[in-house]
Parts: structure tokens; sequence; C-alpha cells
């Protein structure tokens, strides 16, 4: 049987649907500046935050899931935005358009998620655990010197 995630599937949602409706509202107000990291941002939004509320790394199907739903909802806000206009500003990256720079961009964004989603926690390091070490941290475990003597 598997562990079930420790935290609820909607861990996330809200920092992700404030950040897509803040890039709207700014990219709409706004339509022929850039805002070049929004994508990256919108697209690592819900598998970062929920990353960050887990004890360990996300499974593979919580971070497949979670990055799937940030990618897509990245790339349908580029949509929307591109309908309206409101991606009329200059490049970054060097493409022909700022929508092909946000598609770009969120692309990063996702890889930038499934890194830090598979990232173990910090007790969880390959310098070992908590419970390899008999309940003792590993950086408080004390090492023997080598003797120098003959």
């Amino acid at each position: 049987m598997t562990a079930r995630s420790p935290t609820p599937w909607w861990t996330g949602v809200p920092v992700t649907v404030a950040v897509g409706a803040g890039w709207i509202a700014l990219a709409v107000a706004n339509p022929t500046t850039t805002y070049h990291f929004a994508p990256t941002v919108l697209a690592a939004a819900l598998p970062v935050s929920r990353r960050m509320r887990t004890e360990d790394r996300l499974s593979p199907r919580s971070l497949i899931v979670a990055t799937s739903a940030g990618l897509g909802l990245a790339l349908s806000v580029t949509a929307v935005l591109a309908w309206l206009g409101a991606l009329a500003g200059p490049t970054f990256v060097g493409t022909p358009a700022a929508g092909t720079e946000t598609v770009v961009m969120a692309a990063v964004g996702a890889v930038v998620a499934v890194a830090y989603g598979r990232k173990p926690a910090r007790g969880n390091r390959a310098n070992g655990t908590a419970e390899a070490n008999n309940g003792e941290d590993p950086a408080e475990i004390e090492h023997p010197r080598r003797s120098t003597d003959g």
C-alpha cells in the first residue's frame, strides 16, 4: 500500500491562482510591458508550493500532476493574454514574439519545479538521516580523528 500525501490536494492552489491573476492584471494594464518571469513563476508555483508544505520530496504522481497543472495554467494564461493583445512587449530571450517567449519561460518553470519537487528533505540527504544514525542528527555526530601516532 502506498502512503498518502500528508497535504491536501489543493495545497498551493491559492498561491498559483494569485500569481496567475496578478500576471493577467499587470499584462492587461500594461500590454506593451513583458513580464518575462511571470510564466516561469506561474508554471512552478503549484508544485513548488506543494513541495514546500511536505516533509519530503513529492511522489512522482503528485509531481507530474502538479507540474502539468501549473504548466497548463501558464499556457492557458498565455493564450488569454495573446487573445487580449496583452503580449505586445519586447522579448528577453531573443524569441520572435512575446507569446513564444512565454511558452519557453513556462517550460523553464516546469523544469525548475520538477527539479525542486524531487529534491530530498534536509534530513534525508546522502549524509544520512536521524533514523539511520540512531536518532542523532548527522551533523552532531562526533567523528574520531585519525591518529598521527605511528
